[in-house]
């Protein structure tokens, strides 16, 4: 709080002088500078290499190289190869951007030769090379494959993205499309992805058997906003739309798999696989993780038995919670694989049965149509609370032809249960269906469990989760973050962390860091209605106490009514040498109001108006400083404070909540 007219005045001084420095180093009539981007080997990196390239076949704008170039100072360029096997690529123009670009190099003539050439492009004194496959004249191993993509409804059908994309950052070689193809005949080919938000895919190389396989295309860019993008799929012949979702900029998830570094805990694998059959988006597998930090995640694993499983998204609460990873791919033999998943930081494994077509077993539920036959819930159910591997129910099955099975049940009051296996006998006997999800309220639902086409019905009771009702919320791992003023949106993180005590009072300890590392806390305790906050007492003011001194502030009220005012005790010290007291005034303005921030509208609001002041006359006369305005929500907290100078309105500070979770 201290210092907001010098901090806001620096930072837009700061920006001014940036923009300044940009423009002054542009020249619209200059030779740009910088290096193309390589790996150690002196490879491309990253490029992708698009269009079908075939002896005696003269090349258009199908056929061209996206490089990376890093520029230092823009102007104009020119990026060009070497003339190899009867063609080059080149492409001349302006960049107005420091940084990495992509340059597309378009192609020209004509291969004279089928086999493997390699280009050495050229920029600004600096070299990379890039591999492109020249396909021979018609059909069989030497030519160009046939294929087509799986696809319905022009959606790409066993296909995934796989990796983090994130506004604003580079992507890596994790970031990949795996998609599914046909080939009917043999061949090279040639796969890309038409950029979107500034990144794109691609992929080359040859088909050596006929069927349904999968191909892995390499990413190149940097995704420059937020969203959901469907990236058009093409081999120049047909298409398929795949959807890539691309979250805010922001740090990446801290979490856990369960289980890791060896099985899953309590994965749960959905769906039937049979050889030849492209997996659906039936075929999932729920894995237990524990998230320490929020942010973005990525859960890959890698392609066992010609089939994967992915997930990607953003985890906005921390604790244990689930994570479904979608399949991609075809089955190619039967038997049983073990998937490794990775989140980057930890493994676990799981396995995955593939039966042969028709190996898929007949069996009735017991009880169908009506109650399951003496089914058994395991585990609680409460509101609020996500389910574990602990939450199971086992039902009475009858089978006439062992096989693999698949029985699940609809998702009802935000849970669901399922199990797939493979029954080995015939007979009566059990299977046990494991629990995923969130109850959202509390009561008695009836849950449809179906396999083989007979269903039964068991019954699962939810329990109303304790609510609390605190208008500053004290409980242990509670946390809230906010989008500060200061700082980039949901980056000031607050979380109660443990107990203290000072002066026979105890108190809560809250850490408040950056959704990285705490650089600050602060203590809050309740006494009957009245919430107490311990800090430095100059906290909230434009002064400095010489001596820093720390005292006990009543911030909050929370059953007192509108226009009930307050003040704290008079802190006394010297600042500057000079004899002062600190105080501060607080007045409730309304209670039980409503109030809207990021689009979430919150009830139960009390608004509180409080002002910093300070007196240099023995407490005869006190002056104004620093004004404050706070709103709490019954069972939330804090979800909006502003503060600005008195003696200068216009040098204002907000927090807004974005997310929470009170225990």
């Amino acid at each position: 709080m201290k210092g907001l007219r010098y901090i806001c005045m620096a930072s837009v001084a700061i920006i001014l002088m940036i923009a300044c420095q940009k423009e002054l180093k542009f020249d619209d009539g200059g030779v740009s500078t910088g290096t193309l981007k390589s790996a150690t080997t002196g490879d491309c990196l990253p490029s992708i290499v698009m269009g079908t390239y075939q002896v005696d076949s003269i090349l258009n704008n199908t056929n061209y190289i996206d490089v990376h170039v890093n520029i230092t100072v823009p102007g104009t360029f020119v990026v060009k190869s070497d003339t190899v096997n009867g063609y080059s690529f080149y492409k001349a123009g302006t960049l107005g951007n420091t940084g990495d670009n992509i340059v597309r190099l378009y192609a020209t003539g004509k291969p004279v030769t089928a086999g493997t050439n390699t280009f050495t492009i050229q920029y600004s004194g600096t070299v990379c090379t890039v591999n492109v496959t020249v396909a021979g004249i018609g059909g069989g191993g030497g030519g160009a494959a046939v294929y087509t993509f799986s696809s319905s409804s022009g959606n790409c059908t066993g296909a995934m993205a796989n990796g983090t994309y994130i506004a604003g950052a580079a992507l890596t070689t994790s970031n990949t499309l795996t998609v599914t193809v046909d080939v009917s005949t043999v061949g090279t080919f040639s796969i890309g992805a038409v950029p979107v938000d500034g990144f794109a895919f691609g992929a080359t190389g040859t088909f050596t058997t006929t069927g349904i396989q999968t191909v892995t295309l390499n990413s190149t860019g940097t995704p420059t906003a937020a969203g959901s993008f469907n990236f058009s799929v093409t081999n120049g012949t047909n298409f398929c739309l795949l959807p890539v979702t691309v979250t805010s900029s922001g740090p990446l998830a801290v979490f856990a798999l369960g289980g890791a570094p060896a099985s899953c805990t309590g994965a749960i694998v959905n769906g039937t696989y049979t050889i030849g059959v492209p997996l659906t988006a039936s075929n999932t597998v729920v894995l237990n993780v524990s998230v320490a930090t929020i942010g973005a995640y990525s859960i890959t694993t890698t392609s066992v038995n010609g089939m994967q499983f992915a997930a990607s998204g953003s985890f906005t609460t921390t604790g244990a919670q689930t994570v479904t990873l979608t399949g991609s791919g075809t089955p190619i033999a039967a038997g049983s694989n073990n998937f490794p998943a990775t989140d980057g930081g930890t493994t676990c494994t799981f396995s995955i049965t593939t039966v042969g077509a028709g190996s898929a077993a007949l069996y009735t539920l017991g009880g169908a149509p009506s109650t399951c036959t003496g089914a058994t819930v395991n585990g609680i159910y409460t509101a609020g609370t996500a389910l574990t591997a602990a939450n199971t129910a086992v039902i009475s099955v009858t089978v006439t032809t062992a096989g693999t099975y698949s029985i699940s049940t609809t998702s009802v009051n935000g849970i669901q249960f399922s199990a797939t296996g493979t029954f080995t006998a015939t007979g009566t006997q059990t299977v046990t269906l494991t629990g995923t999800g969130t109850p959202t309220a509390a009561g008695s639902n009836n849950f449809p469990a179906t396999g083989n086409a007979s269903t039964c019905t068991f019954s699962v009771t939810a329990v109303a989760a304790v609510v609390n009702t605190d208008y500053f919320p004290l409980t242990q791992n509670s946390w809230w973050s906010y989008d500060s003023d200061y700082t980039s949106p949901d980056s000031l993180y607050k979380k109660s962390t443990y107990q203290s005590t000072f002066a026979g009072n105890s108190y809560r300890k809250f850490d408040i860091d950056d959704n990285t590392t705490p650089y600050d806390s602060t203590f809050y305790r309740k006494s009957g209605n009245d919430y107490y906050n311990r800090l430095p007492v100059d906290t909230f003011t434009s002064y400095y106490f010489d001596v820093l001194q720390y005292g006990e502030i009543l911030f909050l009220k929370e059953n007192a009514a509108a226009g009930t005012t307050w003040n704290s005790a008079a802190f006394s010290g010297a600042i500057s040498g000079i004899p002062a007291l600190i105080r501060y005034n607080f007045t409730i303005t309304s209670v039980n109001g409503t109030l809207t921030v990021n689009g979430v509208t919150y009830s139960n609001v009390i608004k509180v108006d409080s002002k910093s002041q300070e007196s240099f006359d023995s407490g005869a006369t006190y002056s104004d400083d620093i004004g404050m305005e706070s709103w709490y929500a019954k069972g939330i907290g804090l979800i909006k404070f502003h503060a600005y100078d008195i003696t200068a309105p216009t040098s204002q500070y907000a927090d807004n909540i974005r997310y929470y979770h009170v225990f």
